[in-house]
């Protein structure tokens, strides 16, 4: 993914879910390759398919959230509170997918205010919903909105991985696209 090799990607991720459904692992442990699957098939311009794998992953996890048996958690491990109101990880990418640009960035946004709110990550081992939040204001339109998120999206990558890491690098060239003019440079996420 970070290469942008997304058919190479999407390949790897296939093989992945195919190893943990046939060492019958349970269906939550999958939802994360899922997740990625869904990315990379959607970078790849492959929206249809993307959707398709998000909506299972999706259904996947409301059952689990809903099931009193399983531990209630995200897919990066943290513990979730009882409190939890925002939608499943998976569901506001699904809606992205669709070309529901409005509800999913409404979605995002609740996402990044419980974040900076409670200080944690709520998928800690995705991408930033910063990212997709820009990707959702590009699509509607937005540009100074997406490029500032973009810019935000680059520095939470770096603070997660490394300076200079490729989806870092990725995001920031997205941004340069969508640059404004120095007037308008004071908008954040």
């Amino acid at each position: 993914m970070a290469r942008r090799q997304y058919s190479e990607a999407a390949v790897l991720f296939r093989k992945a879910l195919e190893y943990k459904a046939a060492s019958e692992e349970h269906e939550l442990e999958q939802t994360t390759d899922m997740l990625m699957l869904a990315r990379a098939l959607a970078r790849d311009g492959k929206l249809g398919d993307a959707s398709m794998v998000m909506a299972r992953c999706s259904a996947i996890e409301k059952r689990a959230l809903a099931n009193p048996a399983l531990d209630k958690r995200t897919l990066g491990g943290e513990t979730m509170r009882p409190e939890w109101d925002l939608q499943v990880l998976s569901e506001d990418e699904w809606l992205l997918y669709q070309g529901e640009y409005e509800r999913a960035a409404r979605g995002f946004r609740a996402k990044i205010d419980y974040e900076r709110s409670e200080g944690v990550a709520a998928d800690p081992e995705g991408m930033p919903y910063l990212e997709k939040l820009a990707e959702a204001e590009q699509a509607l339109g937005n540009r100074t909105a997406a490029w500032a998120c973009y810019l935000e999206a680059a520095e939470e990558w770096e603070r997660r991985l490394t300076k200079g890491h490729p989806r870092a690098a990725w995001c920031r060239e997205r941004a340069l696209e969508l640059a404004p003019p120095v007037a308008e440079t004071a908008v954040s996420c």
